[in-house]
């Protein structure tokens, strides 16, 4: 094990597994029960929360912290430069990532352009090939499956679903609840408990199988369905959405997908 500039001592645990040929430079935090596969670049101001476990070929660089209990596969990568043809101007950005998430074979997440800080909560799954880009911002229980394309800035709310290969155009917002179809294109904001299916004609609807299964809050299934039949800005639905944290704020000259 290679180790640059740092008291291994003081750094890592003695209950910590450690493959081969890994390298630990900068102000690097690794928690207790912490396991660490072999070729891992641990590089800047970066800090492991306990009972983590980091596959082979793991590069986490520049300013990271992650919280306990997260899982992170071979080939996973945080902290590279925002996907941006400008250089930012802003300083001291950060990626922070909560715990029990679990991020399959070569997802990354990329650090902030515009803001501070890209977010990731907690209880996560995301799978193979995702990119979690500059500015994200993603809630709690979501599930991202293989290969899809979130542009910069997008804002998941909790328990998303995230269908096969889906595409998300940049500074898009979902709404908690809400499932997306595999393959779909989406280029608005979409509502909390929407099921959003299709490539060119996209099919809209409610996801109730999602709002049974995961919600606890006040909402009633016949709130939703009440924006069928009455204008989307007078219905009780949208005032009780803003008192909660499901709803997210969203741009007017954008818009949410009505239902």
């Amino acid at each position: 094990m290679i180790v640059n500039e740092i008291n291994l001592s003081n750094l890592i645990p003695k209950c910590t597994k450690l493959g081969s040929f890994n390298v630990l430079n900068g102000n690097v935090k690794i928690g207790k029960n912490v396991v660490l596969g072999s070729n891992c670049v641990i590089s800047g101001n970066i800090e492991i929360g306990d009972n983590c476990i980091i596959g082979n070929s793991v590069e986490i660089t520049g300013d990271v912290k992650i919280g306990k209990s997260c899982t992170l596969s071979s080939g996973v990568k945080f902290g590279g430069a925002a996907q941006h043809l400008k250089v930012s101007e802003l300083t001291d950005k950060k990626i922070i990532i909560g715990s029990h998430n679990t991020f399959r074979e070569n997802s990354t997440i990329h650090m902030p352009y515009h803001k501070q800080v890209t977010i990731v909560g907690n209880n996560n799954y995301i799978m193979v090939n995702v990119n979690i880009p500059h500015d994200a911002k993603v809630g709690n229980n979501n599930v991202i499956c293989n290969n899809v394309s979130l542009g910069g800035s997008v804002e998941l709310g909790n328990y998303c679903n995230l269908g096969l290969n889906a595409v998300l155009h940049q500074n898009i917002k979902v709404g908690s609840y809400a499932m997306i179809g595999m393959g779909t294109i989406i280029d608005k904001n979409i509502l909390p408990f929407s099921m959003v299916s299709g490539s060119k004609k996209v099919s809209l609807s409610i996801n109730i199988v999602g709002f049974n299964r995961n919600y606890t809050g006040d909402i009633r299934m016949k709130d939703i369905l009440s924006m069928l039949k009455a204008p989307f800005e007078s219905t009780p639905f949208l005032t009780q959405l803003k008192e909660t944290k499901d709803f997210l704020e969203y741009d007017n000259s954008k818009g949410f997908y009505l239902l």
